[in-house]
Parts: structure tokens; sequence; C-alpha cells
């Protein structure tokens, strides 16, 4: 089958789904977007207008949470999501939390920080950031073990772990939350980890 997807290098919904693909065995031939572009080919797939879109041959897909369960359940034995019902729910539960809160959080610090000038950054608008991020932290910890690790990654392993790389990247401390630490410090040396962010 042929796999193609429309991604931005540094968008976390692009980099979970680069994941999945990796941990599944899937190669995809990736169509670069701009941060900011309108991209025609995009808004013809999708009418929201967003990445990530794959295509498999002439099957098409939008959401990255979509995408990822699409790959889990395609190819089984990546064994991404557990054919356990509840815990599927549960890991399902969390990457959406993680989609829409614990991202949310994350996002007008990193949006702030990559202001050029220091200057220029809303000194507020980072303090509360940081604020909910320890908050959505504190509540993710208590999930911590449905986390597959580099031992047998799953499908909240690549979720997760695209957020706590930007928090890294931008200087978001999560020191604090020694689980998360130790996890994404042996997990971010993976092989394939390593090589899905272009």
């Amino acid at each position: 089958m042929n796999f193609i997807l429309y991604n931005r290098d540094d968008c976390p919904f692009c980099w979970k789904v680069r994941l999945a693909a990796a941990f599944a065995g899937v190669d995809f031939n990736l169509i670069a977007v701009a941060r900011g572009e309108q991209n025609i080919e995009v808004e013809s797939l999708n009418p929201g207008g967003t990445i990530p879109v794959m295509i498999a041959d002439s099957f098409i897909l939008w959401e990255s949470s979509l995408i990822c369960q699409y790959l889990a359940d395609e190819y089984k034995s990546a064994e991404l999501l557990p054919d356990d019902t509840s815990r599927r729910a549960q890991i399902l539960q969390v990457c959406h939390y993680s989609d829409q809160y614990f991202g949310k959080a994350i996002f007008p610090y990193i949006s702030e920080m990559r202001k050029q000038d220091p200057k220029s950054r809303d000194e507020n608008i980072i303090k509360q950031s940081k604020e909910k991020f320890d908050y959505a932290l504190a509540w993710l910890s208590s999930f911590h073990s449905l986390l597959g690790g580099p031992d047998k990654p799953n499908l909240l392993d690549c979720t997760l772990y695209p957020r706590f790389a930007l928090a890294e990247e931008y200087g978001l401390d999560f020191m604090h939350a020694q689980e998360f630490t130790n996890w994404f410090s042996e997990f971010k040396m993976l092989e394939k980890v390593q090589a899905s962010f272009c």
C-alpha cells in the first residue's frame, strides 16, 4: 500500500502519526506543509483544511487520532492498542485529553517562546500556560501506568511524546514529574523515535 502524509515536522499531531507509523512499520511519503500555509491540496482532502491528512492508496483520513487508530487496527502486530476494551478505551481517552487539554495548555507558552524578541513575549500568558501545564501534568500522572514505554510502545506513548519533546525544546520544565521524566529520557533514545523527527 502506498502511504502519503501531508505533514509539518514540528506539529505534534503530525508527529504522533509519524511515531505510530514508525512503530507499525509503515513508511509514509511525506508532503511538507509550512506553518500558517493554506494548502489547496489539503483543503480539497480535508474540509477543515488542517493537517495531518493521510492517503493510503485511494483511502483518505484526516484527524490525527483517527489516523493513529487506523494504523493500530490495521497493523495489530505492532500492539499499539490492546485488545482489552477497557484498557483500550482508557488509552484513547487519555490520548483525547492530550489533544484537547494538555496540548492546549502548552501551546500558548510555545507561541510566546517562539517570538524572537524576548521583550515581545507576554509574561502573563507564559505564567498562565505554565500553571495549566502543571495542572494537566498532575492529572496525567494518575494514568502513567497506561504508557507502554520503550519496551512496548503504544498509542499513548506516540501521543504524549511530541508534547513533552516540545516542552523540553522550549524550556517548559517537567522535572518535578519524575515518572514522566524517566519515561521521556528512555523513550527519546529509541531509534524510531529519533527518526520520527524529520
